[in-house]
């Protein structure tokens, strides 16, 4: 389960890591809206179905960075 205050939990390092989300990621947010449970995180991605792109704020490692990803079409 993804924590309840996820936003402002850490403070973000900022930094656009390229390797895609990886296994043990916690996402905190998708394009800005915050998700706190999977359900939130499906209906997030549901309204981005068509986005040329997604940026997720994961925390990795103790360390909130962002990840940019591509959609397929």
């Amino acid at each position: 389960m993804l924590p309840h205050d996820a936003a402002g939990a850490k403070e973000s390092e900022g930094a656009y890591i390229g390797e895609g989300a990886l296994p043990g990621d916690v996402i905190y947010s998708v394009n800005g809206t915050s998700v706190d449970s999977v359900g939130s995180l499906r209906s997030a991605l549901d309204v981005l179905m068509n986005a040329d792109a997604l940026v997720l704020q994961v925390e990795r490692l103790g360390s909130l960075h962002y990840v940019a990803l591509e959609t397929e079409k």
